[in-house]
């Protein structure tokens, strides 16, 4: 298992299926997957399943989104992740919506 963007990161062996696929083609990931790092979600990354390094349904991902406390992707939780946290976290700006009674302005959005 992979996803398309590279977000999630493996450990070897850390994201493999309970068992090999049956007569209908089936398996299960019971396990919690050993990986780092995150998925992005606003850039439309998708998680691929592999058979025999093949795509199962090339093109078409699931959307499954995985995240970790390992933002940089490094395999370790540590202070550069709370370094990335907070580089992400006040990079976005806040947005407040208000709702006005006059006609001409339903809402209000502004940014702070």
């Amino acid at each position: 298992m992979e996803t398309s963007a590279g977000g999630m990161v493996p450990c070897n062996g850390g994201t493999t299926a309970d068992f090999s696929t049956d007569i209908n083609g089936e398996t299960t990931f019971s396990a919690a997957l050993y990986a780092g790092g995150y998925s992005d979600r606003t850039g439309g990354e998708t998680c691929i399943v592999m058979v025999n390094s093949a795509e199962v349904d090339p093109g078409n991902g699931l959307p499954i989104l995985f995240n970790s406390g390992d933002l940089s992707k490094d395999l370790q939780v540590g202070l550069p992740d709370i370094t990335a946290f907070v580089q992400i976290y006040t990079a976005v700006p806040l947005v407040s919506i208000t709702r006005s009674t006059s006609p001409s302005m339903a809402r209000s959005i502004s940014r702070t």
